[in-house]
């Protein structure tokens, strides 16, 4: 920041008229920020308190030896040195704070979404109100938006990919470079991204060559720095990444196994299901408008095709060219390697989606058509990422009855469940502010936190409740208690049962189970059939979130002998 300050200020601008012609890019970034805002605090769930607590373990005992570096900025076993180092900055300016991993989604996705900016008004022709529009919808993309709080590897996966396609076309060959190693070391599949992206981009730039013979134009195309950038860092990165994959002792992906029966219960190998790929695909068309937005792109080829227009810029061809071989790249070994069907995992591909949605309506309609279409996607997609109001994907999936405004059920496989699957947009985090009301209601220090059920776990084992500024920590403090979560399921390490035997219940608890977590919602009549008989005096409460939904739960009192 620094350097780009220092950078600003030896350029001398006229501050005012900067701010004039700049000021719908500072516009955008403003929308961004303040869509954004409210999710600040939200509490860590999942795989997304794993990553925090991984990170927030690394900057505590920071040290440049590269051991340690390789060693503790492998979040989840996952190859994110990159992305871990970068997170690292705001981590080390609020340690033990999960806010920190927001601060650095936000500022990545405003990063790649200026770049989507830029690029529409270099390679469009587009005036810089449809640039903004264009922009702004992608930047709504409802899992982009919606999960900027949650820690996770696809945000900084996506941006960094998005970043990559600007300094590729802006031909700034050193943040080319550095812009491909992040991508790559984001996650496994960065290197899917990165190689897809150079087939495609090379296939456009060897048929916008005008050198007679294909020998010629192909070592033309080789010749060309920002291709010879991207192959041979891919390739030496790309190496790397496959040696880690094949050590399982340092991956958590077994590369090594390349057939097992998907119906088994390990998750993790190489190998093909059909049902498992369908959904897949399901996921890809039918979630959060992404239908949509296929719409769009379809009508605007449609339409080209039926006036006879001219060619489209041939730096767009070449950058949504290699976008889409590198989200279907993507997909493809993203169906091979059997694991969650996690929705999250197909941001990447919902923002290629939208980033080819903008840069042909820019160029294939007149200019209030591209403004109009992307100023109802940035509402339709800002709102969703909010609460789940897709119809089409609300009649794909099953719904989920929060109590507000249904979700659908997404990332279930043969009718089981795979993972965090509810935690995609941000709809999902009302039960988490519905915990923190709960909390401050009832001193943790006095009660115990008990699940109805299997599949019900809260992830709040491992947190710590600050009684003083009334949220969840994930590390101790001199503020904080430990939470006690227990639940009925007696086969987990958490069985209640288990706590109860060894005499360690509190002599009060809250009760209540997560309408989220289980195939068919338990009702209240169910669940208070299902409160263990170690309690009395069970009565029942009701938090209410809004349109988001209700967290209904029960208090009781330990039954003393």
């Amino acid at each position: 920041m620094a350097s780009l300050a220092g950078w600003f200020l030896l350029q001398k601008p006229n501050l005012k008229s900067w701010l004039w012609e700049k000021r719908w890019v500072l516009l955008l970034f403003a929308i961004m920020v303040l869509l954004r805002l409210p999710q600040w605090g939200t509490l860590l769930q999942d795989d997304g308190y794993t990553y925090y607590r991984n990170l927030s373990a690394a900057c505590e005992t920071f040290s440049f030896d590269p051991d340690y570096l390789f060693t503790k900025f492998r979040l989840a076993d996952h190859p994110t040195w990159g992305l871990a180092m970068l997170a690292a900055i705001p981590e080390f300016f609020m340690p033990g704070n999960a806010n920190s991993f927001f601060v650095f989604q936000m500022a990545v996705s405003l990063a790649a979404t200026g770049g989507v900016y830029d690029l529409l008004r270099h390679h469009t022709g587009c005036k810089q109100g449809t640039a903004f529009l264009g922009a702004l919808a992608f930047g709504c993309s409802p899992m982009y938006l919606g999960m900027v709080s949650y820690p996770s590897l696809e945000v900084g996966l996506s941006s960094f990919f998005i970043c990559m396609i600007w300094a590729y076309s802006r031909r700034y060959y050193l943040l080319l470079l550095l812009t491909c190693a992040l991508t790559v070391t984001s996650k496994e599949f960065g290197i899917v991204l990165v190689f897809g992206f150079f087939v495609g981009g090379s296939i456009a730039e060897f048929c916008a060559r005008r050198e007679a013979g294909a020998v010629k134009r192909l070592w033309a195309v080789l010749k060309t720095p920002r291709i010879g950038v991207l192959c041979v860092s891919g390739l030496c990165m790309g190496l790397a990444i496959i040696a880690y994959l094949l050590n399982p002792a340092l991956s958590w992906f077994d590369l090594r196994t390349v057939v097992q029966d998907h119906s088994a219960t390990h998750l993790g190998y190489v190998g093909w299901s059909w049902s498992y790929s369908i959904y897949k695909l399901e996921e890809l068309v039918f979630v959060n408008f992404d239908w949509l937005l296929l719409l769009v792109v379809l009508a605007c080829l449609v339409w080209r095709r039926m006036r006879r227009m001219t060619a489209l810029d041939s730096e767009s061809v070449i950058l949504m060219l290699g976008a889409v071989v590198a989200g279907a790249l993507y997909f493809f070994f993203s169906c091979l390697a059997v694991t969650y069907t996690l929705p999250r995992y197909s941001m990447v591909t919902e923002l290629i989606l939208a980033f080819c949605a903008v840069m042909l309506l820019a160029q294939t309609f007149p200019v209030r058509v591209p403004q109009i279409v992307n100023a109802v996607l940035a509402v339709l997609l800002a709102v969703q990422g909010y609460f789940c109001i897709d119809p089409v994907m609300k009649w794909w999936f099953p719904d989920v009855d929060t109590g507000g405004i249904t979700m659908a059920r997404v990332s279930q496989v043969d009718g089981r469940h795979m993972g965090d699957y509810m935690v995609y947009n941000y709809q999902y985090s009302y039960l988490r502010r519905g915990l923190r009301d709960i909390f401050t209601r009832y001193d943790p220090a006095e009660y115990d936190f008990v699940v109805l059920d299997r599949d019900g776990w809260f992830y709040l084992t491992y947190l710590y409740w600050d009684y003083e500024d009334r949220i969840f920590r994930p590390v101790e403090g001199e503020t904080t208690v430990p939470v006690r979560e227990y639940e009925t399921d007696e086969t987990q390490g958490n069985a209640l049962a288990k706590a109860l035997e060894a005499g360690i219940l509190q002599d009060h608890a809250v009760i209540t189970w997560s309408p989220t977590y289980e195939e068919s919602t338990l009702t209240v009549e169910q669940a208070r059939a299902m409160i263990p008989d170690c309690y009395t005096n069970v009565e029942q409460h009701e938090w209410d979130g809004g349109p988001a939904g209700k967290l209904i739960y029960f208090t009781a009192d330990l039954v003393q002998e």
